[in-house]
């Protein structure tokens, strides 16, 4: 991984062919031959109302088809929005926040969003001793397709910022028809039924994982690709030797660094 502007948290090149080389090839002329381009994927923080609303913007485009409601993303105290950029295109993003506990010093409320209809399965979790994290507002771009180096970039982004609060477990709400998704390439297992969200006015399932499972396949096959021979999402993660990098930028990035800490034992 090369280096980046600090407010770039990684960055990364793929090859594209075909309908995807839009980004790198805009030059090209009708009867030019396709060829494969190298691309340049950077993943950074939606720190600015501009860049918040870039996030809205794709998730409302992804979410249209479904007649969801538009998405507002607005700064919050435990959340931060991730954007996946193609070179100067959010091609990528995902909201990931984690539960403050009742004790919480800024005296915001406890809770995540998926408390709302799934809080009794939430508090179960909590009176475990566990410290939960939560993935929201997840969208990529269709005309990209689901590319695994994006997909394994902005989870691992994720996971570094949920291990950076503390938090022991990961969990989110998806549609029924995305389950198989989470569980294959993952390893979430659904808790608790499916209910009807009232902020997409749609059924969903409630996912949990936890993150010592994420850590130990991070280890095992993180960074090594095609050669893992591994049809998980786990290898497209960045490598555990590039972790040290991309931490010191998400503690520099995050805005309150006073609640981070650094013994992680990653």
């Amino acid at each position: 991984m090369t280096r980046q502007p600090m407010d770039t948290l990684a960055a990364f090149e793929t090859a594209l062919r075909g309908p995807e080389r839009w980004a790198a090839s805009a030059d090209d002329g009708p009867g030019d031959t396709p060829h494969t381009l190298a691309a340049l994927f950077k993943i950074r923080f939606a720190r600015t109302p501009q860049s918040l609303e870039v996030a809205e913007e794709l998730l409302d485009r992804r979410y249209a088809s479904r007649d969801y409601p538009r998405p507002k993303l607005v700064h919050h105290p435990h959340r931060t929005t991730i954007l996946v950029y193609l070179e100067t295109r959010a091609i990528a993003t995902m909201t990931v926040g984690y539960d403050p506990g009742p004790s919480s010093a800024c005296g915001s409320p406890p809770g995540l969003l998926a408390d709302e209809i799934y809080g009794s399965e939430l508090d179960e979790l909590r009176r475990e001793g566990r410290r939960l994290g939560e993935l929201s507002k997840f969208g990529i771009d269709e005309g990209l397709g689901l590319k695994k180096s994006v997909l394994g970039g902005i989870f691992h982004i994720a996971y570094l910022y949920g291990i950076l609060h503390q938090c022991t477990d990961a969990v989110i709400e998806v549609v029924p028809e995305h389950v198989g998704f989470y569980r294959s390439l993952l390893g979430f297992r659904q808790r608790g039924p499916v209910r009807t969200n009232p902020r997409v006015h749609a059924p969903v399932a409630l996912l949990h994982l936890e993150l010592e499972t994420m850590r130990e396949r991070i280890v095992e096959v993180g960074g090594k690709k095609m050669a893992a021979g591994d049809r998980t999402l786990y290898p497209w993660f960045f490598a555990t030797a590039e972790q040290d990098e991309i931490l010191s930028r998400i503690l520099h990035a995050a805005s309150t660094k006073e609640e981070l800490h650094a013994d992680l034992r990653l």
